[in-house]
């Protein structure tokens, strides 16, 4: 959750987003809002008094209707406003698109729509949540001017909260058009700035010539799956220090009465050593590699590579082990099968 903000916070975000535009209008500013991210704001909109519409059509039941994504047509002194920027800010509620004064709610309606089901690589159809920040904001930089002209259709510029790291700057990240050289020009802006005029719009209004659907590309994806995978891992690793390197530095300090500072740490990787960060990253990817994609999998197989030694599977008497990562199992099944063989192994040892 967001730390709570003050109403003179709320004031300079509202007064950011209606800066006039270069011709010295102010813009319309629609907000594009993911109810399924918290159960107040589908009420909250049904009770603004302003234009907003559901971006799924037909019959929905009521549960769907108040998780669906909805649209609504901004005002500068509406309560709902404030209230919405109040609850919401750093809680990725939604994405904002600021216009010229002529666009209408049906354009851009028509527009979120098209974007809400896309083509993937393989060519299967697939539910675009574009209107979550933290997900636009790894696809954006990465789209070719057709694919940003779609995403932004009538709009000048899609705007979203900064990261949440820094939402407590209150500031902003713009996405506009860019020239005939670059597809896109990104803009971090912080709300004590003077924002007036930074939005200069396109030259001309963009042609809506698609009809079918937007078409992912692999660009898109590893985006977004390596951001993802960058967020699991420092998860990782913050438990494995936690949970593993902690508590064997705990009982080193305990026998040596000395303070031990494990970032300066270093494992034996082959006959280099390495720092904790570079052996985790490195046994973090090979994880990936062996498809173990539960937290509990992953720490696992870290593990067992601390008391096994490095690349333990590719050495002779341990063959099966690779045999069982390459398997078709469930990760869990995969570490399971793993741990009672090694189990038996200690026994008959112990028994031998």
């Amino acid at each position: 959750m967001n730390e709570v903000l003050t109403v003179n916070d709320v004031s300079s975000i509202i007064k950011s987003l209606w800066s006039p535009l270069a011709d010295g209008s102010k813009p319309n500013i629609f907000m594009v809002l993911d109810c399924a991210r918290d159960k107040r704001i589908e009420p909250l909109i049904n009770n603004s008094k302003l234009e907003h519409s559901c971006l799924y059509a037909g019959n929905l039941s009521y549960k769907l209707k108040r998780a669906a994504p909805h649209i609504v047509k901004l005002s500068e002194n509406s309560n709902f406003t404030s209230e919405i920027l109040a609850l919401g800010w750093g809680n990725s509620w939604g994405i904002f698109l600021l216009a010229n004064k002529t666009t209408t709610m049906t354009t851009v309606r028509a527009n979120c729509r098209r974007l809400a089901k896309v083509k993937g690589v393989s060519g299967n159809n697939l539910v675009f949540r574009y209107y979550d920040p933290r997900v636009i904001r790894l696809m954006l930089p990465v789209c070719n001017h057709h694919e940003v002209d779609c995403i932004l259709g009538d709009s000048i510029s899609l705007v979203i909260e900064q990261k949440k790291e820094q939402a407590h700057k209150f500031g902003f990240t713009f996405f506009e058009r860019g020239d005939e050289n670059t597809p896109l020009i990104v803009k971090n802006l912080s709300c004590n700035e003077n924002n007036q005029s930074l939005l200069s719009g396109p030259s001309k209004n963009p042609e809506h010539s698609w009809r079918n659907f937007f078409q992912l590309r692999q660009a898109h994806m590893d985006a977004i799956q390596n951001k993802f995978n960058d967020e699991e891992y420092l998860a990782i690793k913050s438990d494995y220090i936690e949970y593993y390197l902690k508590n064997d530095t705990d009982n080193l300090e305990s026998d040596e009465q000395t303070s031990v500072d494990i970032s300066t740490l270093s494992f034996m990787v082959g006959n280099k050593p390495v720092d904790v960060d570079s052996y985790l990253r490195l046994f973090f990817n090979k994880a990936k590699e062996f498809k173990l994609e539960s937290r509990e999998s992953i720490l696992t197989f870290i593990n067992m590579n601390q008391q096994y030694g490095w690349l333990f599977w590719t050495e002779q008497q341990y063959k099966w082990v690779e045999d069982i990562l390459h398997s078709g199992r469930p990760c869990e099944a995969k570490m399971e099968a793993i741990d009672k063989k090694f189990s038996r192994i200690l026994m008959e040892r112990m028994w031998s």
